[in-house]
């Protein structure tokens, strides 16, 4: 399959915590994100550099990266992915037949 097996030397495992939510005193919605990781996926992230997405995304490009993530990792948008030390949420996953496309965006 396309990459799956190719570019090992760059490849990471990274931690992926779910988002969570929960009703305060008032019945507000409260966001927080899961303090264990919920998932682990092992990917290379690229930059976001295709038409498309600067049709869609605008400037936000610039703070955003995308992989592409073979087998069932349970994964969601709006989770929160840590590369290196800097928090991204996942803004999209586009699924194919083979493999899905991970977008995230610095939180």
């Amino acid at each position: 399959m396309l990459t799956q097996d190719e570019f090992t030397d760059y490849k990471a495992d990274y931690s992926v915590y779910a988002k969570t939510s929960s009703e305060d005193s008032y019945g507000n919605a409260q966001f927080t994100y899961s303090e264990t990781a919920t998932a682990t996926i092992h990917v290379m992230w690229n930059p976001v550099t295709d038409e498309a997405a600067i049709a869609e995304y605008g400037e936000r490009v610039r703070k955003m990266k995308q992989c592409v993530l073979y087998g069932d990792a349970a994964i969601s948008e709006h989770d929160r992915v840590v590369i290196g030390d800097v928090p991204y949420t996942i803004v999209s996953i586009m699924p194919y037949n083979t493999h899905r496309l991970v977008r995230v965006e610095r939180s």
